[in-house]
């Protein structure tokens, strides 16, 4: 049975591959005159959130749903990162090496709320106020 939510994420889906795909092609267009990685990092990012709604219709579809809720937990707090850094690059302030650090926190940060998801779902809000707070900035 096909619900309303399933309908959604393949709406989604779609939507963000086509984003994808116009902010790939902007960045190979900008690129070959000014080598700037504004449209790049965007165009990662996007990818990033489509891989977020893609793994989250495979947790609906397919088995070892945890390790696809970790990948999507993984995904969104990376999308927001590259967002926000891609924003930076964009008004002329890109973020120091140090900064990109930072992308790596959700990974780390799923990888414990991942494993103590079942006895303390709270351990996940740090990735929403990361991803939250990456979005407010961008």
């Amino acid at each position: 049975m096909v619900d309303w939510l399933t309908l959604t994420l393949v709406s989604a889906v779609i939507s963000v591959a086509v984003l994808v795909a116009a902010y790939t092609y902007l960045y190979v267009r900008r690129w070959r005159r000014r080598q700037q990685s504004d449209m790049g990092l965007w165009a990662l990012g996007w990818a990033a959130y489509l891989g977020l709604c893609l793994g989250l219709l495979a947790e609906m579809f397919l088995p070892l749903a945890m390790l696809w809720r970790y990948l999507s937990l993984v995904l969104l707090g990376l999308s927001a990162f590259l967002l926000w850094a891609g924003t930076c690059h964009f008004v002329g302030t890109p973020p120091s090496r140090r900064a990109y650090a930072w992308g790596v926190l959700p990974v780390i940060w799923a990888a414990v709320a991942f494993l103590g998801l079942e006895e303390w779902p709270w351990l996940v809000i740090p990735v929403f106020l990361f991803a939250g707070a990456a979005n407010l900035f961008t």
